[in-house]
């Protein structure tokens, strides 16, 4: 089984890119499921096999433990970490040959508290199981150096967080104008240029900062090069699903597709 976590920061795309990909798949005869690991979400434009919907009402937890939306979500998410071995039992249940999870909208509540983490490790000890992580990068949010090299480092963390493979998507390059998927497109595959364009875009503080942490990337040597994507055109679909392949026949320490 081929466990695909969609990962990103709210509004880049997971959901969409879940539903989008999903139905590639079945399209290819490849059988694939999907798990909403969303307590709060209240629609999603796929069925999911897997809803914690199911298991966690984020409404009652708010409404019994007294809590606001960010709290109820908190909450509701530890709440899950308690239910994961039925949800694990149930993905298998499918015997599914993809399953793609579609993690919380907030990024932070999958990658840095116990639930994400557990649930990966949990499904990575799986017999001839294979992991992937796609780090999902708004396009809107890549226009200048300093923010790709911002995402670059957040896309480093989950990284050292999980210590899976993961690829990096640059998502909704349907809203990009040719210029600036250009230039995006420039500095997001050579560090290199990423640096050098930061030092000359940005200045005192930042710049300095930009450089550094640009530096620091370079120097880890596992961020891969950045996929562009659009979920809403199906583009590079295809090539998505080339490069996890590529990942999981090259085993869970294949770490960069360069």
């Amino acid at each position: 089984m081929y466990f695909v976590f969609i990962v990103g920061t709210a509004g880049s795309g997971k959901t969409t890119l879940t539903a989008t990909f999903l139905d590639w798949l079945r399209n290819q005869n490849i059988y694939a499921i999907s798990v909403n690991l969303d307590p709060g979400v209240k629609r999603v434009p796929y069925y999911p096999e897997i809803d914690v919907r199911e298991y966690i009402d984020v409404d009652k937890i708010m409404e019994e433990y007294q809590l606001g939306p960010n709290g109820g979500l908190i909450v509701s998410m530890d709440f899950l970490a308690l239910k994961m071995k039925k949800i694990v039992d149930e993905i298998l249940s499918y015997d599914a040959e993809y399953v793609l999870i579609d993690t919380p909208g907030q990024l932070e509540l999958f990658v840095f508290r116990d639930v994400g983490p557990y649930l990966v490790d949990e499904l990575s000890k799986i017999e001839a199981a294979r992991s992937a992580i796609l780090y999902l990068i708004d396009s809107n949010l890549s226009k200048n150096p300093a923010n790709i090299i911002s995402v670059l480092l957040l896309g480093a963390a989950i990284q050292y967080r999980f210590i899976k493979p993961q690829l990096n998507l640059l998502t909704k390059i349907d809203t990009l104008t040719e210029k600036e998927y250009a230039k995006i497109l420039e500095w997001t595959n050579d560090l290199d240029d990423l640096i050098k364009a930061a030092d000359e875009e940005t200045k005192g503080i930042l710049r300095e900062m930009t450089i550094k942490i640009g530096e620091m990337l370079k120097d880890f040597g596992t961020i891969s090069r950045i996929l562009p994507i659009s979920a809403y055109e199906r583009t590079n679909m295809d090539t998505l699903y080339a490069e996890l392949q590529r990942i999981f026949a090259g085993g869970e320490d294949y770490l960069s597709y360069e």
